[in-house]
């Protein structure tokens, strides 16, 4: 608007005649003022609102902060096995997420720590659902240590140290306990001492060795009392002397240790839920099933299906199965088709697809297929599936679960038991509840006794978890 007026009035003194005489040009003059005053005082406004903005906005740097460390911790789970890969897209989308559903606040510190606490746990449930059991605990930890780090809260030394164990080339300090602690365990003691938070430690190792001795005979050393006042370490200081006395210990140490940070139910992964893996998909985005021995989600997907009325197509890769696969995922995702599910089974056997199949999976938004469509993909942790489709995928971990508590808790998540109203619709519900609740016991006894191979009465049989 102002450079309208500045061109009409440079048009007005380029013209013939006396300005002062010209009505327009005074006119024109005093509409630029105007004008010019008012963007002046809307510009003072503009500059307040955006010192508000930048206020505002430096206020939520601490939880920009705490979120990086976080991403970059899951960044680095692709070191453990290749398809633990995860884009910043995806983590963007999570903790978009976040903001939407975490508890509001009045004040900015409240709503921040709602929101933090809302997406660390999201992200602890989103990853800890694609990650194999064995491998859980170990996120759990990093975690813990990433945030303490974070925070400037976790000494460099200690936790190079539990790493480690520090290493010694010549240990002129005599082992004071030769009968019950062995040389390395010494070793590792004499290395400790030199940080300063353990400033002594040798020493009282070596003139009280036998208080050392009922920790190192304890059959719960992780829950017993320091001697003296090395009770008084916590955290991971605490580890570390567990480390140097009973290294068989340290899990159970590394698990007390989580649950003292973060609480219990960063320690209990939440069951594993399918179908809302599938409430959280789309149609361009596909679906990863990460496989263990003994595993097959099939049924589950089968079941998922009838629930909700959609056809699937199961497909077996391997040799020459490449372009069958592909036809079925061109004819699934029509627009004008009916939405089907495709299931790409053991990709991991089909090396020489898969560059075929990224292709496939980047196209897959263009034209847009059927909202209904599904691609489900079940793979072996191996380095031949493509990076790209793990980032951007939902990844799932099927695994038979491990421990009595975890398969009575999968066995009552899973159909029927989880159906609603199933456990009442027999007759006699009481008697039938104790019955269902015998077998799903004497279900999780078998699958624990398989670590001492296939049992049974007329063949060995290797019992799993679709035997229920």
């Amino acid at each position: 608007k102002l450079k309208e007026i500045e061109d009409q009035i440079l048009e007005i003194l380029s013209g013939e005649g006396n300005i002062l005489e010209n009505e327009t040009a005074i006119v024109t003059l005093n509409q630029s003022k105007v004008t010019s005053d008012d963007i002046k005082a809307k510009q003072a406004v503009a500059e307040k609102t955006e010192i508000e903005i930048d206020n505002v906005r430096k206020g939520y740097t601490s939880v920009a902060y705490s979120t990086q460390v976080l991403f970059f911790c899951i960044a680095c789970l692709e070191n453990i096995e290749p398809v633990y890969s995860y884009s910043l897209v995806w983590f963007i989308n999570l903790f978009v997420a976040s903001i939407k559903n975490s508890e509001t606040a009045s004040d900015v510190p409240t709503r921040l720590d709602n929101l933090y606490n809302h997406f660390i746990y999201s992200l602890y449930k989103n990853i800890c659902r694609s990650l194999l059991e064995k491998d859980k605990l170990l996120f759990s930890f990093v975690l813990t240590i990433r945030i303490l780090q974070g925070k400037n809260e976790l000494d460099d030394a200690e936790w190079l140290f539990f790493l480690t164990g520090g290493v010694s080339l010549d240990n002129p300090h005599k082992n004071p306990a030769q009968d019950w602690l062995a040389p390395k365990l010494w070793n590792e003691i004499c290395l400790l001492d030199a940080i300063p938070a353990f400033r002594g430690l040798r020493e009282h190792v070596d003139r009280c060795p036998h208080q050392w001795r009922t920790l190192y005979d304890s059959t719960d050393p992780q829950e017993e009392p320091l001697p003296d006042t090395w009770d008084k370490l916590t955290g991971l200081k605490r580890l570390c002397v567990l480390r140097c006395v009973r290294p068989d210990k340290v899990v159970l140490g590394v698990q007390k240790f989580v649950i003292s940070e973060m609480g219990e139910k960063f320690v209990r992964p939440p069951p594993f839920d399918l179908q809302a893996c599938y409430d959280e998909s789309s149609c361009i985005q596909p679906l990863v099933f990460v496989l263990a021995p003994g595993s097959d989600p099939m049924a589950s997907v089968l079941e998922a299906a009838e629930a909700i009325g959609r056809e699937v197509e199961p497909i077996s890769l391997g040799q020459g199965q490449g372009p069958v696969a592909e036809a079925l995922i061109a004819r699934a995702c029509k627009v004008h088709g009916d939405g089907s599910w495709v299931v790409l089974q053991n990709c991991h056997l089909a090396e020489s697809f898969m560059p075929r199949f990224e292709e496939i999976c980047d196209k897959l938004g263009d034209p847009r297929p059927h909202e209904n469509f599904r691609l489900w993909c079940t793979t072996c942790p191996s380095p031949i599936f493509p990076t790209a489709v793990l980032q951007n995928s939902i990844k799932m971990a099927i695994e038979p679960p491990k421990g009595l508590r975890a398969n009575l808790v999968g066995s009552y998540s899973s159909a029927p038991l989880a159906n609603d109203g199933y456990l009442e619709s027999n007759a006699k519900p009481e008697k039938f509840r104790k019955l269902c609740y015998s077998l799903c016991i004497f279900h999780a006894v078998l699958q624990e006794r398989r670590l001492y191979g296939p049992l049974g009465w007329n063949i060995p049989y290797g019992f799993n978890e679709s035997d229920m």
